[in-house]
């Protein structure tokens, strides 16, 4: 479940929001 739910958040946002994400500590792994 969590990795599907994963799966539609990466489709849904872009790149440049991935890495503003990371740096705000967010885990994709």
């Amino acid at each position: 479940a969590i990795q599907e739910g994963r799966g539609k958040i990466h489709c849904k946002i872009s790149k440049a929001d991935m890495k503003r994400l990371e740096k705000a500590g967010f885990e994709w792994r």
